[in-house]
């Protein structure tokens, strides 16, 4: 941390080595305040703090009454890595290069890491000392002469370190790039403490580091347990999914098969039924042929042209149909009221004309039949909506023969 305030002159402070302090920071920031306080700075030291690194900001940290100097260079000396902060105006301020001459002898006594931050400004003007670089070291030859060639070499030694440049670009996304590289640095960071009892607190610093470092290990190994534990949770639903899958699909497999089976039988079975239609139908003509009254075509001989049969069924009624080259006949009997069954023949206009009553012996005598007939042929023509005509009832005939024959 810079403010604008000058060093005065005279002697300072005898101030302790950089190799006798023990660590109390993670990170000091080294910065120009009007520049960078309330905006880059503030930014940076907050998202610092918010991934768990202690860092050294501002003097407000120190003890009230403490020599504001003297604490800062202790602030420093008890940091494990400085962040140097080069802005437009950074060496105008001899605070900031006080403190960066103590943060580059602590880089040399005791290795502390430092980080420099080119803040819209160019490397090389930092390191050649150019424009602002170069330009307030003239005014602070006349007040701090004794001390310039050690500010101007500390700035180009920090200068010439690896670190990091911003140019243009998102500022949260190079922050948030900029601490996760300081943490990495972190990690890996042993403090080497020397001690007034030669091999004793040295040892155990040592040991406090790798203890710490070890814990750290530990939480990232537990972290990656954990992500290990929630895949391997995953991969097993997957699995269960995949097994549910397999199940639903020969499940669907084998349904598939048994319809297949069950249309072939199904299939078998309409073919054989075909087949026993077809012979019923050919005995069925034949046994009526030798019914016909005399002067008709034999059935037989028909059912020998015969293209095609079908067979419907009705209210106990039959409709025989059957076609050739020569002819086509349709004959539908069934019974009107117990005991009396009537024949129509189809024409081939599609009217119907009345071919035969035919009664049952168990229900009609020959009287009772005429009686039947002279009281219901009427009804019957307008049930069946036949053909009435003097042709019609001359040819009509009827027959008492036995039930459900076609005499």
């Amino acid at each position: 941390m810079a403010t604008t305030s000058k060093i005065q002159k005279g002697p300072s402070p005898v101030s302790s080595s950089c190799s006798e302090t023990h660590v109390k920071f993670d990170v000091f920031l080294n910065f120009r305040g009007e520049d960078t306080r309330d905006n880059f700075t503030d930014h940076l030291y907050h998202s610092l703090v918010d991934n768990g690194i202690h860092t050294f900001k501002d003097a407000h940290k120190l003890d009230a009454g403490t020599d504001m100097k003297q604490n800062l260079l202790d602030a420093i000396r008890k940091s494990k890595m400085a962040l140097v902060i080069f802005s437009k105006d950074y060496a105008s301020s001899t605070w900031c290069l006080e403190e960066l001459t103590e943060i580059f002898k602590c880089m040399k006594e005791r290795g502390m890491k430092i980080w420099p931050i080119f803040y819209h400004v160019q490397p090389s003007d930092v390191r050649q000392q150019k424009g602002t670089f170069g330009e307030p070291f003239v005014k602070h030859s006349k007040n701090f002469k004794e001390k310039v060639d050690k500010w101007k070499f500390a700035l180009k030694q920090v200068a010439s370190l690896s670190g990091s440049h911003l140019k243009d670009g998102s500022e949260s996304q190079f922050i948030k790039s900029l601490v996760g590289k300081i943490s990495r640095e972190l990690i890996d960071y042993t403090t080497p403490v020397p001690s007034t009892t030669p091999g004793l607190s040295s040892s155990q610093s040592t040991i406090d580091a790798l203890e710490k470092k070890i814990e750290q290990l530990k939480q990232e190994l537990l972290q990656k347990n954990q992500e290990v534990v929630e895949l391997r949770t995953q991969v097993a639903s997957l699995c269960k999914r995949c097994k549910s899958q397999d199940r639903e699909l020969q499940k669907s497999a084998n349904e598939l098969q048994e319809i297949m089976a069950q249309a072939a039988k199904n299939y078998a079975k309409l073919k054989a039924a075909k087949k026993v239609i077809q012979l019923l139908s050919e005995k069925m003509l034949k046994d009526m042929s030798g019914r016909l009254p005399s002067g008709e075509e034999n059935v037989t001989n028909v059912a020998d042209k015969m293209a095609f049969i079908t067979i419907h069924t009705h209210r106990e009624s039959t409709l025989l149909c059957w076609c050739s080259d020569e002819v086509r006949q349709e004959y539908w009997r069934e019974q009107y009221v117990p005991g009396v069954y009537v024949t129509l023949e189809v024409l081939g206009d599609g009217t119907t004309k009345l071919r035969r009553l035919q009664f049952s012996p168990n229900v009609f005598d020959e009287h009772q039949a005429n009686t039947w007939m002279s009281k219901n042929l009427e009804e019957l023509r307008e049930l069946y909506n036949v053909r009435w005509d003097s042709d019609s009832i001359q040819t009509a005939s009827f027959q008492i023969c036995a039930d459900g024959g076609l005499g």
